[in-house]
This record gives C-alpha cells, structure tokens and sequence, in this order.
C-alpha cells in the first residue's frame, strides 16, 4: 500500500468544526471534503510547540525530553540519542520495508537522514515583497500582505509539483511520499486573489491605493 503524507504549518483544525466561530471565515472545501471521507483525531497533540522539535520527535518517534531537542535553533545532528543506531526516521523505516521514499517542501526541519530518502527535496522560503513590511502593524513574520509572485512561482506551488509528479507516475514499489507546505506560516504574503475571498469591511481593514492593507 501506498502512503501519501501531507503536512501544512501553522494549519489548525478550527475549519473543520461548522459550530466553530471561524468555521465561516476560512475557506478550505477540498480539506473539509478530505476531513470528512475519513477519520479526525480530535484530541491529537504536538510533543513541541515550535517547529523543529515537534517534526524530530513525529519522524523519529523521539520526544524532545529523550532527544534534548527543544528549539529551532538547535543543531540536531549533535542529539546522542538520535544519533544511535536503532532510532530511525519514519522514511527509514519505509525504506527499510521495501519502499521508495520521495519528500517535498517543509517536511522533517533539520532531521533528514538523507540516505534514507530516495529523493529529497527541501522547502525555500518565498522571498518577502517589495517595500515589506506591508501591513504597518509589525515586521519579520508577523507581516502579511500580497506577495510579487504568482502562484506558480511560490515555492509551496514547485512542492506540490512534484508531489503529483510523483503519484502520477508508474511504481514497481511501493512508495512513502510526504509533502510539506511552508503556507499558512508566517508571513502571510499570499496572491492577491486570496485576498478578495473576502471584501473590507468591519472584520477586515481596507486596503491602500498602493497595494498594501490599511
């Protein structure tokens, strides 16, 4: 059997509960479509509430408090314990199965293990826009605004790419393939047609003549 494992950063479940008050402000159709042909783990929980140490302990079966990996500013390399023989990282253990393994985008966050993947390809973030930060409200990732870019230039867009490209080809194995979007972290430079889903009005500022959220 096949496996297809898809992550998304900073993605809450809060769209898929309909008595939820954000329920109506966040559209994502084909998500809920996907949410609703299988089955939710509502009391599911992160073993780190940053990044680099919650994607180590989910690839490795790890926690942070065994591995000493706490922040992202750790070099996980120099882990002991993740350094050791036995522990092995979710695509090893798929490629030690009989599996071609295949990785786009934001996925593991410094574990990689490379030997492990048949092909890995890591996340680039999308560069900011001209004259960011945009939102005069704070900088760093806390902006948001419209990005330069057109969809089909934006990193998460040549992830997916190749995440199709690789479940529309023909295996003689079996396959893990795993994705990753950097979207919706922070800063949230999206197109502009994300924007206009929903016109200014109380809950949304307007926006200024030249281009940027008022």
């Amino acid at each position: 059997m096949n496996v297809l494992l898809l992550v998304a950063d900073d993605l809450n479940s809060w769209m898929l509960d309909d008595a939820d008050r954000y329920a109506g402000k966040v559209v994502a159709p084909n998500l809920r479509k996907l949410a609703a042909s299988g089955v939710n783990f509502t009391r599911a929980y992160t073993a780190a509430p940053v990044c680099s140490p919650s994607r180590t302990a989910f690839f490795s079966g790890v926690a942070p408090w065994k591995s000493g990996i706490y922040n992202n500013a750790q070099t996980i390399n120099k882990s002991e314990v993740l350094n050791q023989d036995d522990v092995l990282s979710l695509a090893g253990l798929f490629k030690k199965s009989g599996y071609d393994t295949f990785g786009y985008g934001k996925i593991t966050h410094g574990w990689d293990q490379k030997e492990h993947w048949d092909e890995k390809v890591g996340h680039k973030r999308d560069p900011a826009p001209p004259g960011a930060s945009l939102a005069g409200l704070s900088g760093g990732e806390q902006d948001w605004g419209v990005i330069h870019l057109a969809e089909k230039q934006m990193n998460d867009t040549a992830g997916a790419d190749k995440a199709i490209a690789v479940l529309e080809k023909q295996h003689d194995k079996p396959f893990f393939l795993a994705y990753g979007t950097f979207n919706p972290h922070m800063p949230w430079y999206v197109p502009q047609k994300y924007f206009d889903i929903v016109p200014p009005g109380p809950d949304r500022p307007s926006r200024t003549e030249g281009g940027r959220p008022g």
